[in-house]
This record gives structure tokens, C-alpha cells and sequence, in this order.
């Protein structure tokens, strides 16, 4: 008859946070272990909602009631977390730890162990003797014209007779009248009294008139234009500033060009300082940085206006970029490059000298001026001239800005400026780049007349008249996909507009057809200041590395970057816990391995999972292993005087490490194909970077070899048998009975889970039973009933209402009953039913020996 065997595994597990701590003095903070309650949400798969239905018997029998169905089962248990205390002879209070002393301190406060700081007045160990000031003569009275009276903690003053005492410290024969205290003694703002008189004072932005009482206001536009970079207008008390057209006010008095990228004090950054005979080196976001056939992963910024994706030597003098051999190779971008000094400026005041500014923004990075600079990196590259990307989303953009950068001095005798520091021209300019992994684009941007020179000439006076200038300015990019022997340049762009190159060009006059002279130091009139660059050709934007994209656009949409630390991982099967061979994860039903290992290696998913919860957004674990080829064989052996066989499945060896498996969140499907891209297509960029970041999101299930140390399940080959129930316990007792009726055949955890069975006479007899009814069921949730229909045919029950079979032909589809168990299909007239906690139960139905009627096989699985 039928075998039972039977599977338990315990799920709970708990995580461990450390609260936020205490402050105080050193030694004053403590910590300590403590714990909670804390409950986490599971379930298996898909939710069946089956439809409602009485089904009498079952309640008659189990004792169930109607209930609404949930969706997930809440998991208790205990979390462990670090938290602080004060110390001993410390106190709390609030959120300090303040000292504490054996005697109170009366007039003071405790600030170390025994240790107090007195009330002024007070002294002692414990502040609780009076100092008298009269005696030590520390108090301010006047003794000539009166005494001093000691108080406890402090004093009082007296005048001899006939005098009147003043403010409490000096006398005076004329007793005191307050004059502020009538009108506030005719002041316009302030009145202050003196002894026998009064003063007038003015609030700021005002000055007292002639007549000490009436306060004017200054107008503060009269000198030095208000500190107003445009306009200025005086107001009562103070004055505001405004921008001309084009312009935005930052801060009170900084006007700055529209066309420019907010930057600084507008996003919260400072300006960066380096050694500047180097260029700073970054690394890029994830995507990198796609820059016509090449994706770079770091970036070089330089002080003197250029950037390179490839480690270069500061670059000196400005040349034309597609003039220059090493450029050829090395990819670089220079909105304005010149012969540049940024510290010449440093003995001036702050706001005065070179300010370098550069800052990533990046998709989610939770900065709250990212979503202004990347919709407006989106707009730019979707409006970029000769090039159509109307879809175009960056996910991140890098804005380097240069303000007040002065020419290079060195070239004069001793290294000397011939013009004060102070008066040296300065240029503005700014470098945007942005990228969707895909395809990149790149802003120069000039802001208004703040070009103000273009070659060290200008650094002497009237230098800006000289013509022609030396070592002059140039723009442009190359991409460094060219070659050195023989020298073929890169793809390379330079400052073009109108077929007139700009870039090193400054000239005094301005050509037919252009409405101004062809020079750098008018970049801001060519397409509002703002250059537009497409960093891939139109034909071709296919990018290199193509699973760098695809990597990244994956890692972009967690949610979560360390799974670990969820509520609830550990109930999920530990690392290392893998079945050791594809055979073992075939004949375990709590793994559903697909039938392609035989063809192929393939990988086995735990049915046991996990809900876990970020904000509002379901997160659902399960872990994956992965498997060598296997193949069927056919193992004969002897039993007694029976000769049997059974089939086994051979080879299929556990994987370890990249290859073992993975955890698997929401969607298995979109993760393998994320460690494609990571880990396989992309192992060898950034030394395995990808793959890295990869297994951060999805912890490995056999990381080392062997990965099945912690596999504890030993599947037991069973002869199985017919008609009577017989039922092996773990003791290894073996019962066998004949019965008509319903009986309860299992029971765990008194009552938790129950199997029962109907047993029905066998066709053509009056005294053989068979099992033709199991009903598994978990207390206070929804019974699952298997039986036997027509000759050879299952039929599913569930709370009563009959499912439909058919959902379960497709491989490796589970059907959820509940929040606590799900149902799969085996075999042909086998149903496998897997409970959350790991028991599972498996009917069969086979034909008896000597009947013809139909019977179920039940085997209950034991660990």
C-alpha cells in the first residue's frame, strides 16, 4: 500500500540593526545587546484565489471556520540589535549622557564623575558655600560713597545716607530719571538711558541724523553698486538686487548666465582643490561613459579647461586637439582650453580667486537638484543639432564648472604678473556631460561675456589689443579611436559654426556674413553660449560593451543593494545549502528542477520563498542552484528473492561559486539574464566590477566548493506498495491496517498539520480497502482534498470547490492555495502539495494488484 514519508524544516530566523546612539563625552556612551519581537510576511508563489464554498464534511471533521483569506503568513520571531546606554555614574538627558556625582552638586552642575562646576557666587566640593565678594572684594560697589552686604550666592550694594544708589552699583547724589520709559525719550529706533540722560541709536541700514534722534536711511546702491552684480535698488532699510534679462539671481548679489548649469551654492557644492600639475581623477557611474567606439569607466579632470577618459599628461599649451599625436589615442574633451594658472589668484580674498566645481548626478541618488540637471540634460541631448534621440533619458550627467580662471604668468620675467592680480582677466565656463548608457552627449557652455581673454598676452595691460596673440584658446573633443603608427587621427570635433572655425582663433574683425568677429572670446554669441555635442554618429549608435548597459539598467532598477539585510532572508535556504547533485534536486520536492538537465546544465529553484517588504514595493526571495548535465540510468538491484530496478539520474554535479546559483528576487527570468550580462558577457571590464556588484544584489547560493554543506535532507528510496495504508515512523516502526472509513493517518505538532484518509472498499470484494481520499490540511487554513475519479484520474479540492487540473500541465507551474502552501504536478495522476514550512505530501494514483478499482499512493515526506 502506500508509504509515508515526512519532511520538516524550520524556517525561522532573525537579523540583526544597531540603534542610533547616545551622545556625551568619551567613556560616557555604553553599549549593550538587546532584543525584540520582530514579524516578517512570506508566501510561496502565485496566489490562488479560489472561489468560496461550504464543504461540510471537512468542517465537521477538522473543526474550520470561515475566514478571510490572506495573502502572506506573518513569521515571529526575535531580532538582536546593538543599544546604548550611559555609563555608570553617568545620567541620561534627552539624548546625553551627562556625568554623575555621589553628592548633588546644590549651585552647580555635574560634569565629570564627582566633579562639580559651581553657580557663580557658589564654591566647594558640592557648590554649597556662599563666596562672599564683599569680603574678597570682588563685587562692583562703589565703597567710596557706600558699602557692600553679602548675600547667599551673591551681594547687594548701599549708599551712605543722602545718596541714591545707580544701576545697582555706583551712587549718586541726583537720583535717576528714565527718559526712555516717556515716548522711548523721542528716539526713532533705540533708546538707551544713562544716568541723567539718554542715548539714540539707529537699526541697520539706517544712520542717526544731526539731531541725535531721527534715524536716515543709507542707500547702500551709492557705494560699490550694493555688492550687486547688475542691478540695484535701494530700499527702506537695506536693497535688493535684479539680473538683466537672460539672468538668475543667486543668492543676494551673484548674477548668473540662464544658460548655465546651477552649480555651487544653487546645489549645495563646494569648489574642489588638488594638486594641480595633475589632473583629478574620477570614476564614472556605472554605465561609464560611451564615447563613439569606446566606454570608458573614469575620467581625468584637468584645471586649465580640458577633461580626458584616458590618464594624460596635463596638457601645457593650448594645440588644436585633432593636431595633436597623443590625442589620437587618448579620448579628451576641452570646452576651453588655455594656458591656465589657478593659483595665481590664491593670495586674494576667497570669493575672489579660481573656483573649480564638478559634481555627478545620478538616476535615484536621492540629491534634490538631480532631477532638475537631468531633465535638463535630456532636453539638451534630445535638442542637439544633427542628431535625432526624441526618447533620449540620461540616468546620469557630470557638471564641471570654471569660474575666475586667469592666464598663465610664468611666461613673463621671474614668473611675474605686469598687471596687479586683482585685475587680471578671468573666464567662465562649464563642461556638461550626460549619458543613458546607450548614447552620450556633451554641452559646452559660455556664459555671457564672461570670456575675457584667450592667450596669456593678456595678461599685461592693454594685452587684450595685441594681435596676433600667442598660444591662443581652442575647444573641441577627441575621441581617442584613432591610431599613433601610422598616425591616424580620432574621431574629433572642433568650435565650427557657420563654416568658421573658432577654436585657437581670436580676430579683431568680423567676417562677411557673421555679425561678429571669429574669436573664443565670443563663443556666448554662437547658439545662446550653449555648444551641443552628439558623442556617437546617428547610423551607428549601437554602443561598445553593450552588457555594460544591460548590466547597469539592471543594477539601476533594485530597489535594494544588499538583500541580506532584509527581514526575513534567513528563512530562506541558507548558502551552502544547495542538494549536492542534480538528483537529489529532482527527487526533493521543495526544489523544482526542470527536465532540461538532461540536455543541458540547468538550475533548480527552491519553492520555498520569501515575501520581504521595502516601503510599498514586494519583494519576493527565493534562492536558485545550478547544475552540471545529468542523464537517466537505470539501477538494477535484489530485494529478497525480488529482482527490481529503479531509475536514477546521474552525474548533474553541483556548481560553486558564479556558476552554483544565485538568489532569484520577483523575477527569475530577468535576473539570469542579468548575470549574463554581469558576470559573463561583462567578467572581464572593470576586473569583474559587474559581476561584483551583481553578487551584492544577488548573494550566491554555493559561493565556495563544496556549495552543500548545510544540505541536510537525506531523500530515502522507498519500495512503495498498495491498498493498505502502511506508515514507517521515525523510530522505524512499521503499522499496517485494513479499515472502512475516515481516519487520521498523520499528525504534527499536535494538530498544526494533519494528513487524513478515506478508505473505500476495492471493487469486487466486500472486505478490501483502499485509499480513495487524502485531505493534507494546516490549522485555520484551507483544506487541500486529492481523490480518485473514474478509473485513472485525480481530481483537486480546495476549500471545497473543485480546481481545474489543466493550469498544472505546464512545467514547473505551481498552483498557491493560500498563504501556505502550493500544489504542483509531478507526474501524470500525481499532485505534489509543498507546505511553506517544507512538509510536503504526494498522491499518486496507481491501480491495485488485485482490483481494478483506482487507489491512491501517498508518500509523506520525513527529515
Amino acid at each position: 500500500m502506500a508509504a509515508l514519508q515526512v519532511s520538516c524544516v524550520a524556517l525561522l530566523c532573525f537579523m540583526c540593526f544597531a540603534a542610533g546612539q547616545l551622545r556625551g563625552p568619551p567613556g560616557s556612551v555604553c553599549s549593550f545587546v538587546a532584543s525584540r519581537q520582530v514579524s516578517y510576511q512570506v508566501e510561496n508563489r502565485r496566489r490562488r484565489d479560489s472561489s468560496p464554498g461550504v464543504w461540510d464534511y471537512i468542517a465537521e471533521v477538522f473543526g474550520t471556520r470561515d475566514r478571510y483569506r490572506r495573502a502572506f503568513v506573518t513569521v515571529y520571531g526575535v531580532e538582536y540589535f546593538e543599544d546604548f546606554e550611559c555609563c555608570l555614574g553617568w545620567n541620561r538627558i534627552g539624548d546625553t549622557c551627562q556625568a554623575d556625582c555621589y553628592f548633588p552638586c546644590n549651585n552647580g552642575l555635574c560634569v565629570s564623575t564627582n566633579v562639580c562646576e559651581c553657580d557663580e557666587g557658589w564654591e566647594g566640593q558640592n557648590c554649597d558655600e556662599d563666596v562672599d565678594e564683599c569680603w574678597y572684594m570682588i563685587d562692583e560697589c562703589d565703597h567710596v560713597n557706600g558699602g557692600c552686604v553679602n548675600t547667599q550666592g551673591s551681594y547687594n550694594c548701599t549708599c551712605n545716607p543722602g545718596l541714591n544708589l545707580i544701576n545697582g552699583t555706583f551712587c549718586h547724589a541726583i537720583p535717576d530719571t528714565d527718559e526712555c520709559g516717556l515716548g522711548n525719550g523721542g528716539c526713532d529706533h533705540n533708546c538707551h538711558n544713562t544716568h541723567g540722560s539718554f542715548t539714540c541709536s539707529c537699526n541697520a541700514g539706517f544712520n542717526l541724523d544731526r539731531d541725535g534722534r531721527t534715524c536716515v536711511d543709507i542707500n547702500e546702491c551709492s557705494t560699490t553698486n550694493g555688492g550687486c552684480d547688475h542691478f540695484c535698488d535701494n530700499t527702506v532699510g537695506g536693497r535688493t538686487c535684479r539680473c538683466r534679462p537672460t539672468h538668475r539671481l543667486v543668492g543676494e548679489t551673484t548674477c548668473r548666465d540662464d544658460d548655465m548649469y546651477p552649480y555651487g551654492e544653487e546645489v549645495n557644492e563646494w569648489p574642489r582643490r588638488w594638486e594641480f600639475s595633475v589632473c583629478q581623477e574620477e570614476e564614472l557611474p556605472p554605465e561609464g561613459f560611451r564615447f563613439f567606439g569606446r566606454r570608458h569607466h573614469n575620467i581625468h579632470i584637468c584645471d586649465n579647461g580640458i577633461v580626458s577618459f584616458d590618464d594624460i599628461v596635463r596638457p601645457t599649451w593650448p594645440t588644436l586637439l585633432q593636431e595633436v599625436a597623443a590625442y589620437s589615442v587618448a579620448a579628451v574633451i576641452a570646452p576651453f582650453l588655455a594656458r591656465s594658472n589657478p593659483t595665481i589668484l590664491d593670495i586674494l580674498p576667497e570669493d575672489e580667486r579660481t573656483q573649480i566645481f564638478y559634481s555627478f548626478y545620478q538616476d535615484d541618488d536621492g540629491n534634490p537638484n538631480t532631477n532638475q540637471i537631468l531633465s535638463r540634460a535630456r532636453d539638451d541631448g534630445r535638442s542637439t543639432p544633427g542628431f535625432f534621440a526624441p526618447n533620449y533619458e540620461p540616468v546620469w550627467a557630470l557638471v564641471v564648472t570654471w569660474t575666475r580662471v586667469p592666464p598663465d604668468c610664468s611666461m613673463y620675467i621671474n614668473g611675474l604678473c605686469p598687471r596687479p592680480h586683482d585685475q587680471l582677466p578671468v573666464n567662465d565656463f562649464q563642461l556638461v556631460i550626460s549619458t543613458d548608457g546607450i548614447l552620450s552627449f556633451a554641452n559646452f557652455i559660455y556664459p555671457a561675456r564672461a570670456q575675457q581673454w584667450v592667450s596669456p598676452d593678456e595678461a599685461r595691460a592693454g594685452g587684450n589689443n595685441v594681435f596676433p596673440k600667442s598660444f591662443v584658446a581652442v575647444g573641441g573633443y577627441s575621441a581617442g579611436d584613432g591610431t599613433l603608427f601610422p598616425f591616424r587621427p580620432a574621431t574629433n570635433a572642433s568650435l565650427i559654426h557657420r563654416g568658421f572655425e573658432f577654436s585657437g582663433e581670436d580676430n579683431r574683425r568680423r567676417p562677411p556674413g557673421l555679425a561678429y568677429p571669429v574669436s573664443m572670446r565670443n563663443l556666448y554669441l554662437v547658439n545662446g553660449g550653449n555648444w551641443k555635442f552628439a558623442l556617437q554618429d546617428q547610423n551607428n549608435v549601437s554602443p561598445p560593451e553593450p552588457a555594460v548597459a544591460r548590466c547597469s539598467q539592471w543594477m539601476r532598477r533594485q530597489i535594494v543593494e544588499d538583500p541580506t539585510q532584509l527581514f526575513g532572508y534567513d528563512a530562506l535556504p541558507s548558502t551552502q545549502s544547495c542538494p549536492c547533485t542534480a538528483e537529489q534536486a529532482w527527487f526533493d520536492s521543495t526544489y523544482n528542477l526542470p527536465s532540461s538537465i538532461t540536455s543541458r546544465p540547468t538550475c533548480a529553484t527552491s519553492r520555498r520563498r520569501v515575501h520581504a517588504f521595502v516601503d510599498s514595493e514586494r519583494l519576493i526571495m527565493s534562492r536558485m542552484c545550478c547544475y552540471q548535465r545529468a542523464q537517466w540510468w537505470t539501477q538494477s538491484f535484489t530485494s529478497g528473492n525480488t529482482r527490481s530496478s529503479r531509475q536514477r539520474l546521474g552525474q548533474g554535479a553541483l556548481q560553486d561559486g558564479i556558476r552554483g546559483g544565485h538568489l532569484i528576487i520577483n523575477n527569475q527570468a530577468d535576473d539570469q539574464a542579468a548575470f549574463q550580462s554581469c558576470c559573463v558577457d561583462a567578467a572581464a571590464v572593470r576586473n569583474g566590477w559587474y559581476c561584483d556588484r551583481f553578487v551584492l544584489h544577488r548573494p550566491l547560493s554555493s559561493p565556495t566548493h563544496p556549495g552543500c554543506t548545510n544540505y541536510g535532507v537525506n531523500i530515502p528510496w522507498t519500495t512503495t506498495s498498495c491498498c493498505d495504508p502502511h506508515l514507517t515512523t521515525l523510530d522505524g516502526n512499521k503499522y499496517s491496517f485494513n479499515g472502512l472509513g475516515d481516519f487520521l493517518m498523520a499528525d504534527v505538532d499536535n494538530g498544526e498539520y494533519q494528513l487524513q484518509c478515506r478508505m473505500s472498499l476495492a471493487a469486487g470484494t466486500e472486505h478490501a480497502t483502499i485509499i480513495t481520499t487524502i485531505i493534507a490540511y494546516q490549522k485555520e487554513k484551507q483544506p487541500i482534498q486529492i481523490q480518485v475519479s473514474g478509473d485513472s484520474d485525480l481530481e483537486l479540492y480546495v476549500n471545497g470547490s473543485l480546481t481545474d487540473l489543466s493550469v498544472l500541465d505546464k512545467e514547473g507551474y505551481d498552483l498557491e492555495v493560500g498563504d501556505n502552501a502550493l500544489v504542483t504536478k509531478p507526474a501524470n495522476n500525481s499532485l505534489l502539495v509543498i507546505f511553506f514550512s517544507g512538509i510536503t505530501i504526494q498522491a499518486s494514483a496507481r491501480k491495485p494488484r488485485n482490483w481494478l478499482a483506482e487507489t491512491l499512493e501517498t508518500v509523506w515526506n520525513p527529515d
